[in-house]
């Protein structure tokens, strides 16, 4: 970022695709061999599927660029390494 950023406010989101949570836990999952466990609870209510339509421009002028599935591995690993040196 460079000075005339600072205090802006961006979305990061990548507008051409959709991916739910459980999606994103199941390719974590994949990498790491483990299993993505639900809690589906029958008596709540199902709100259905949320799409949000997040602007991006602020962002894209900055030449950045969504690399989704590869941005939550990389989020995953150094929340894991953090966690580890404790």
């Amino acid at each position: 970022m460079t000075k005339d950023t600072a205090g802006k406010i961006y979305n990061v989101a990548d507008e051409d695709t959709y991916c739910s949570i459980a999606e994103i836990a199941e390719s974590v999952a994949d990498k790491y061999g483990l299993a993505v466990q639900y809690d589906v609870q029958e008596n709540k209510e199902c709100l259905g599927t949320l799409h949000m339509d997040l602007d991006t421009a602020a962002i894209r002028v900055l030449d950045w660029r969504p690399t989704a599935k590869e941005g939550v591995l990389s989020i995953y690993e150094e929340m894991m390494g953090d966690f580890l040196e404790q």
